[in-house]
């Protein structure tokens, strides 16, 4: 399953970086690279729900699991929108702020209730990396 989700990981990732590079380059084929790059995403989002949350133990690791990619995946779509300029971009890119700040909150509360403290350092480690996708996001819409 690791295999799956690191080649589906590097795919999106060269996909989204080669889509967004055709697109400001106004070069033909930007917009099927994207998409597939968001599609490859959002397969993993589902890939990771489906591996990691069956093996948490605490009802809250698993809503945080689940809720976490859930907003991954609504950020991935609301980028789509805004770079697309399709309808509807600012509504996803709200609901996407909305995600990552309760995805912060989650990690921070789980971090702080973990009694190990290596799986306390890691979520709160997450809940950095997500509070910097936050104000990644907010900087440059």
């Amino acid at each position: 399953m690791t295999k799956i989700i690191k080649t589906t990981a590097f795919i999106s990732t060269i996909m989204l970086l080669s889509g967004m590079i055709f697109k400001t380059q106004h070069w033909p084929g930007a917009e099927i690279i994207f998409m597939t790059g968001v599609a490859a995403g959002i397969f993993l989002t589902v890939i990771i729900i489906s591996s990691f949350a069956g093996n948490l133990t605490s009802g809250i690791e698993k809503f945080n699991i689940i809720f976490s990619s859930l907003a991954i995946a609504i950020i991935l779509l609301a980028y789509l929108f805004k770079i697309m300029h399709w309808p509807g971009a600012a509504k996803l890119v709200w609901a996407a702020d909305l995600g990552i700040v309760l995805s912060i909150l989650l990690f921070l509360y789980d971090g702080i209730r973990e009694k190990d403290p290596v799986k306390s350092s890691l979520k709160i480690m997450a809940m950095f990396f997500l509070l910097f996708l936050l104000i990644l996001i907010v900087l440059t819409t």
